[in-house]
């Protein structure tokens, strides 16, 4: 009785990646699906207004540059927080409340996060300003947010204005009329440092 003889293996493919060479055999195509089932594509959830943006600010002085940045950061309230800094995008539902940031000794050492303007100056009897100003939506509550700082304060003002105009115009938006926060202190013998923090969040570690 005659044998049938043995069906021929598939054919192996060389696959060779970098100095490492493989060999994959070829399976089979897979039968075709034929009315299969695709699930509904899940829907985006809904966006939850982001909350408060705390506008605060603080001057400070000091034997050291350095002595007068802390002294400043506890004056506006963050001198036990470490500040991770943001961009200028304000999220939608943002509400902007002024004030220093009051603190819970609990929180020592947490993380804020935040939109930073700082400047110090150490010749005496020059002064040194810092500034944030921002663009928010009135119904939206989205917008933009810039920081500068300046030895003259009307100069600064301008500048937040003119910034904050060109970003919209860049985006092709118009959130509002622009709102400003600005805070300046005078060397005169010590150190001095001025700053202003938009507080988005803290978290723990």
């Amino acid at each position: 009785m005659s044998q049938q003889a043995a069906p021929w293996p598939a054919s192996p493919r060389r696959c060779t990646t970098g100095s490492t060479t493989m060999h994959n055999t070829l399976a089979p195509n897979p039968p075709a699906l034929s009315g299969a089932h695709l699930e509904p594509a899940p829907r985006r959830p809904m966006l939850v207004p982001f909350g408060v943006i705390r506008i605060a600010r603080g001057v400070g002085s000091g034997p050291t540059v350095q002595a007068a940045r802390d002294s400043a950061l506890l004056s506006a309230g963050l001198g036990n927080y470490h500040l991770i800094p943001l961009g200028a995008a304000m999220p939608p539902g943002s509400q902007i409340v002024r004030g220093r940031l009051q603190g819970h000794p609990l929180e020592f050492g947490q993380r804020v996060y935040g939109v930073l303007s700082i400047a110090t100056e150490s010749r005496p009897g020059r002064s040194v300003y810092a500034g944030l100003g921002w663009a928010r939506e009135p119904v939206g509550g989205q917008g933009l947010m810039v920081d500068l700082q300046d030895a003259d304060e009307d100069r600064l003002t301008r500048g937040l204005h003119t910034s904050l105009h060109h970003m919209q115009k860049d985006r092709g938006v118009s959130f509002g009329p622009v709102s400003t926060e600005i805070a300046g202190m005078q060397c005169d013998s010590d150190p001095v440092c001025a700053l202003v923090v938009a507080v988005f969040r803290c978290e723990p570690w």
